[in-house]
């Protein structure tokens, strides 16, 4: 996501108004914001669950009016990719 000039304050507030948001959701394994050190507009937003279908089900579970102040932050609609661990960490191992 890239923050709208002037805008990048506010898009990280947003962030992590969401990402308090989601703790204890069944299948979260951790969330974590990171902004682009060279372009520091750009920001990640980066989900880490032990499934997709944790992921499909428990996202539904995320009150819509948090995007609100996300998407006045920034310059056009996010992507949104999903990959999957090659090599799961022990955490991982014992939440399955």
């Amino acid at each position: 996501m890239t923050a709208a000039p002037g805008k990048s304050d506010d898009l990280c507030a947003a962030l992590e108004e969401l990402a308090n948001a989601v703790p204890g959701l069944p299948g979260l394994i951790e969330v974590d914001i990171l902004h682009d050190v060279v372009s520091p507009a750009d920001h990640l937003f980066i989900e880490k669950w032990c499934s997709a279908g944790a992921y499909r089900g428990s996202s539904k579970a995320i009150p819509k009016s948090l995007f609100g102040a996300v998407m006045a932050a920034i310059t056009q609609k996010p992507e949104s990719s999903t990959f999957a661990s090659l090599i799961l960490t022990p955490g991982q191992l014992a939440s399955r």
